[in-house]
């Protein structure tokens, strides 16, 4: 298994009440390469927006249609 560094970006709240870290996942530093998305793209995830974290609502309904 290879390690791969990843880039963490935060919303408004960064953990939930159950005290997990709530983060948009990138697998580049220039900010491209979306992990959350990718993963919407393949079918492996599904939408859930908590609380008020949802910076990129339109972005994933658009990839998931």
């Amino acid at each position: 298994t290879q390690y791969r560094r990843v880039y963490l970006e935060f919303d408004v709240q960064r953990y939930d009440k159950y005290n997990r870290q709530l983060a948009y996942v990138y697998l580049d530093k220039s900010g491209t390469r979306m992990l959350n998305r990718l993963l919407l793209e393949r079918d492996l995830a599904r939408i859930l927006f908590l609380g008020p974290n949802r910076r990129y609502e339109r972005l994933f309904y658009q990839t998931a249609s």
